[in-house]
């Protein structure tokens, strides 16, 4: 492949392979998810974040689960989340020895222990004002906060809000159509 060819394609969102990946990890981040303030370095990481993560966005079929009715993608993620289903039909929890919380499954588990470890050091610090998080995920996560974007809508009485949960919330407590 010419090196036009390779500028090219990474224009068009394929990886340049040559390049080292400190020097790929640190690039910008130019292209944005359509259903969330996300963005990627190439539209090929969007499409995949997309066809994973939103519903709306994705045109394949999902499969239910036999558990308990959630709808998932075929593949790794359908298989791993069965898999805990079933822990969770058995009662099985994975618990921390540090403060007895029960979490789903050994890797939420691991995560939560590598919290205590922690401390209070709170190494990721939000740009656009004054709050910093224990992780990346609970500072990605806060960036919501910011945004301006309210992807899940009320079908009933069209309130918009930044999160599922807060939709879920509004269909429960507020909503005037009663759900």
């Amino acid at each position: 492949m010419s090196k036009e060819e390779q500028e090219e394609a990474v224009r068009n969102g394929m990886r340049d392979y040559s390049k080292p990946w400190n020097e790929l990890k640190n690039s910008e981040k130019r292209f944005q998810c359509s259903a969330c303030p996300m963005s990627f370095r190439t539209i090929t990481e969007v499409k995949s974040h997309e066809l994973r993560k939103h519903a709306e966005v994705d045109p394949r079929e999902k499969i239910q689960c036999n558990h308990c009715g959630k709808l998932y993608l075929p593949g790794p993620s359908m298989l791993y989340h069965e898999l805990n289903c079933k822990k969770e039909d058995l009662k099985m929890v994975h618990e921390c020895y540090i403060c007895l919380k029960q979490c789903k499954n050994k890797i939420t588990l691991a995560r939560h222990i590598k919290l205590h470890s922690i401390g209070d050091e709170r190494a990721f610090s939000c740009s656009q004002c004054s709050a910093s998080f224990k992780t990346k995920l609970a500072l990605f996560r806060h960036g919501v906060v910011h945004s301006t974007h309210r992807p899940y809508v009320c079908d009933k009485c069209g309130s918009g809000y930044k999160l599922k949960k807060h939709l879920d919330r509004h269909k429960k407590t507020s909503c005037k159509y009663n759900y």
